[in-house]
């Protein structure tokens, strides 16, 4: 697709589906009817633009599953995977045969032009949490459906265990031509950091990444540690499933947007370098509306117009002869900056913090007001990052600084199972980075710059 036409598919294709949905899914007819949007008048793409947009609180919260699914059955989800749960409560996401023969086809070609899967045998290692996380059970699947096809593949599922890993990379690693490691980066990069330290032969490495954003800091850390012959991150989430992926021109724009500013701005509008990806205009359809990427798909529960939270916009396709997906266009990614950071994968947002400040050890010392962020070590190592401002009557100190770390522990442990593992498995590099602050200054002056927690 060059040129327009690839806008005109994905119009083509995003308006056919809104059709589709809004007579065989009887919660996206009944949202429909709710916000007086006449499905019969939708006939353009510019009358597609004024379709409501979907959310978690306006459209999932409001309908029980089986009612967002085609002909308001459940008939079709053959998989259900959860979403990390930052409200306390899982969301679960289903997916049909369809979609897993959609992305077996994808990873095929992905695995196929980006890490020369089909020309060596591969020993391809699951790091993503299993269970009912997407990405490990999305990658299984997918991978499976492309071995079946005849993809010389072998998989191995030792999950978030760094210590399982490590034993299949010294004990399986050296019978292969490569080995593929697919997992989120901040936990690739402690494994191989162990790893590197082990004697003996290994074969060449490619990593396979989602689930958080790194940096191109990080990718040439990981890269000199490991000698790695590619490093590829996708886009995904449990609600619209795999999405994007880089590809070899996507990764030198960031480079340059990395190491020169005027790009970036010139780029993206900002001098904060986003993850590019492209993406095929006829499987997902992406928007950028005030800011915030919505995406249309079909799915056992399909999305209209259905906003992903992530701050981000979209650019044409990147011309570059050396770019097996020259003709894609380009979705950039900068991620929920507004609501939260992530690591080791897992959201970390507002209402982790909150609770913490609202606590009877910490609520009378404090404004109330918070800067959450992450950082890496010297060894590009993550840690959390929580600049909090005092009330006026009193100054920092080691023990309430030492009192906010601990209440943010144990109050996320308790209510947050994916925290608890990561905790049991890396300890104090869960303990976040404590910095008190005077009222109205460092972070939070001027008035008004900072993130209230409301």
């Amino acid at each position: 697709m060059i040129g327009d036409d690839w806008r005109q598919a994905s119009e083509r294709h995003a308006l056919a589906l809104f059709r589709r949905a809004a007579a065989r899914v009887p919660a996206y007819a009944a949202f429909l009817r709710d916000h007086r949007c006449d499905p019969s008048a939708v006939e353009t793409p510019a009358d597609f633009r004024c379709v409501p947009v979907t959310t978690k609180s306006n459209y999932v919260d409001r309908f029980p599953l089986p009612e967002r699914m085609w002909d308001g059955s459940l008939a079709s989800a053959v998989l259900m995977n959860a979403s990390s749960g930052t409200s306390g409560v899982p969301y679960y996401w289903p997916c049909d045969s369809l979609e897993i023969d959609e992305s077996a086809a994808f990873y095929d070609s992905l695995f196929r032009t980006q890490f020369a899967m089909g020309e060596r045998r591969t020993l391809l290692v699951i790091c993503f949490g299993m269970g009912t996380w997407i990405a490990g059970s999305y990658t299984l699947h997918a991978t499976l459906g492309a071995a079946r096809a005849g993809m010389p593949v072998t998989v191995v599922t030792p999950g978030f265990d760094k210590a399982e890993t490590l034993a299949v990379l010294r004990q399986l690693a050296p019978d292969f031509e490569q080995v593929v490691l697919a997992g989120i980066p901040s936990f690739l990069k402690d494994l191989v950091d162990e790893w590197a330290a082990v004697p003996g032969p290994r074969p060449p490495v490619r990593f396979f990444l989602a689930g958080e954003g790194f940096t191109e800091a990080w990718r040439g850390y990981v890269r000199d540690r490991t000698a790695a012959a590619g490093i590829v991150s996708v886009l995904g989430s449990a609600d619209a499933g795999v999405m994007a992926f880089e590809s070899p021109a996507t990764v030198r724009l960031r480079q340059r947007a990395t190491a020169d500013e005027a790009t970036c701005f010139a780029r993206f509008g900002r001098p904060t370098v986003p993850a590019v990806f492209r993406y095929r205009p006829t499987h997902r359809f992406f928007e950028a509306i005030d800011g915030e990427l919505a995406v249309t798909a079909r799915r056992a529960m399909p999305l209209i117009r259905y906003s992903l939270h992530d701050e981000g916009g979209l650019l044409d396709p990147l011309s570059d002869s050396d770019d097996p997906a020259a003709a894609l266009p380009v979705v950039y990614v900068f991620g929920r900056g507004r609501f939260g950071v992530m690591f080791y994968g897992i959201p970390i947002g507002p209402d982790d913090v909150q609770p913490v400040l609202l606590s009877a050890a910490v609520a009378p010392h404090v404004s109330g007001r918070f800067r959450l962020t992450t950082e890496l070590s010297a060894n590009a190592d993550p840690r959390l990052r929580i600049d909090v401002e005092l009330s006026t009557t009193f100054t920092p100190s080691n023990d309430l600084a030492n009192a906010v770390a601990e209440e943010f522990i144990t109050a996320v442990a308790q209510r947050r199972s994916e925290f608890r593992r990561l905790r049991d498995e890396y300890g104090d590099r869960c303990r976040p980075l404590v910095t008190l602050h005077p009222p109205a200054t460092g972070s939070f002056a001027p008035p008004g710059s900072f993130r209230k927690n409301s």
